[in-house]
């Protein structure tokens, strides 16, 4: 499986470029991960390693894909992980989904 860490300008931090403190990554990064528990962590730890919020987030970060490229989860920017689609189409997934 691969996660979609990409990062985006914050338009209410606009006087500071968007960004609390300039990310040290590119800001489209896809990264392996094998279950879905690491890609929620992955995700978080990506977060908070380059102090991006929410706003931070571009609308296809968290995406998690299988190995045929399927989007099957959606990782929020507080590592929770959810079916794909858009609220209210969507629900957060339990370990046994």
């Amino acid at each position: 499986m691969k996660i979609k860490l990409w990062h985006c300008p914050n338009i209410d931090l606009m006087e500071t470029k968007g960004y609390r403190t300039q990310p040290k990554v590119p800001r489209r990064i896809t990264a392996n991960v094998e279950t879905l528990k690491e890609a929620s962590i992955t995700l978080r730890k990506w977060v908070n390693e380059n102090n991006l919020g929410g706003g931070n987030m571009d609308a296809r970060c968290g995406e998690v894909r299988n190995e045929h490229g399927r989007h099957i989860a959606t990782v929020s920017y507080n590592g929770r992980v959810w079916t794909p689609g858009t609220y209210p189409d969507c629900h957060e997934m339990t370990e046994a989904e």
